[in-house]
């Protein structure tokens, strides 16, 4: 796809166009404070920077195959062979299980994509695609945060939700955004002595973070006694790992009508040196069984949800001497939801030439992923997404 033919997907010649990336128009969906059926966000970041020519596979492109002959993915109807997806790119064998949601229009991939930093550190670049503000290490409010804000600020326990052992830099900011580890944290089966114990351990804590953090998590944990979660079960087809964990209890967020509007989750053990098609078969499997039996789970509340899985940059796209990659720069980011028109593989695909590469070795990048993020959020939430990443416009 060309860039004229991406610019047709927004549904306009330019970035101001009314239609989002994926082109749905904006305004499908308007948030009413407090119904707890509006539209969601859902964040799911690989941490580690998976392997996007895999997941996306050029297979058209002679040089993929001529700079990894041990690590490609094969062509459609070959042994291990790719998912044709248009003729040009496969889906990764082990995601089968999200085939059907693209064929069914319900999945998108936008190829080519990532922050223009040139970082190849995985910090650096995780905090500048959480901050939306690559090359600024001053900054340390989350874009999520700002689109909570955007929305009208928190309004309730549940609104903005980190599924995380700790508080993601991406949910960092004024508003107030629960982050547990995971849902049975907050002692759903608790009675009132474990809930005074929890009262007592921060009846006391001065107006820190910390402090915050626990009143919110009593908060919450209230709010659980009182049985607006206790009595909405996930689906029982999830894997074992962490996807496995924490999308089933975001699926019972949305489906308790609690509030949730943002969500976050992420996964790690994507920084394939060595050893990567063994390693990519195993975790790619797991991300595409549980966002598919995420999606599943949800049911009718799959149309207001929309899903944007991203990793903080690509890998070389020439193999190295183990069996891996190494860290790279461009990437493909997925849009999966009810309302997304998909079954396309978006993005202006820059190709595998030498003289194409980024530094002679890397994807390039073609669509910043801000872009994708602010016009997939604008389409669905239908505001607030001028509001994401400060000076930056949408479009390029």
């Amino acid at each position: 796809m060309n860039r004229r033919e991406f610019l047709a997907c927004c549904g306009a010649a330019g970035a101001a166009s009314a239609a989002g990336m994926l082109g749905w128009p904006r305004g499908t969906w308007a948030w009413a404070a407090g119904d707890g059926e509006g539209p969601a966000v859902v964040v799911v970041f690989l941490r580690g920077a998976v392997d996007g020519l895999s997941v996306v596979v050029p297979y058209a492109e002679r040089r993929y195959y001529d700079l990894r002959p041990t690590v490609a993915v094969a062509q459609p109807g070959k042994p291990g062979g790719a998912i044709d997806l248009d003729g040009r790119f496969g889906l990764h064998p082990a995601l089968e299980p999200l085939a059907r949601w693209y064929r069914d229009g319900r999945l998108a991939f936008v190829h080519a994509t990532g922050s223009p930093d040139p970082t190849r550190s995985h910090f650096d670049a995780q905090d500048y695609m959480e901050t939306g503000v690559p090359g600024d290490k001053s900054v340390r409010e989350g874009w999520l945060n700002r689109g909570l804000a955007a929305l009208g600020g928190s309004q309730g326990t549940f609104d903005g939700v980190a599924l995380s052992p700790v508080q993601p830099v991406i949910t960092g900011g004024s508003q107030a955004m629960l982050c547990v580890p995971e849902l049975r944290a907050l002692r759903l089966d608790a009675g009132k002595q474990a809930s005074r114990s929890f009262e007592e351990m921060y009846a006391g804590a001065v107006r820190t973070v910390l402090g915050e953090a626990g009143r919110e998590a009593f908060t919450a944990l209230s709010e659980v006694q009182r049985g607006r979660l206790a009595a909405v079960k996930p689906a029982e087809n999830y894997p074992k790992g962490r996807l496995g964990t924490s999308l089933p209890d975001i699926s019972r967020l949305l489906k308790a009508g609690v509030g949730t509007r943002l969500a976050f989750t992420d996964a790690g053990g994507w920084d394939t040196h060595g050893r990567q098609s063994a390693t990519l078969e195993t975790r790619l499997r797991e991300l595409g069984t549980a966002l598919s039996a995420f999606a599943a789970d949800l049911g009718p509340h799959f149309d207001r949800t929309l899903v944007l899985v991203m990793s903080e940059f690509g890998r070389t796209v020439a193999e190295n001497g183990t069996g891996g990659t190494d860290h790279g720069h461009g990437n493909a980011m997925w849009v999966l939801g009810g309302k997304v028109r998909g079954g396309r593989v978006l993005g202006d695909w820059p190709g595998l030439d030498e003289s194409a590469l980024y530094e002679g070795r890397d994807l390039a990048i073609t669509t910043d992923f801000r872009t994708v993020a602010a016009e997939a959020w604008g389409g669905h939430m239908g505001s607030g997404h001028d509001k994401l990443f400060p000076g930056f416009k949408s479009g390029k």
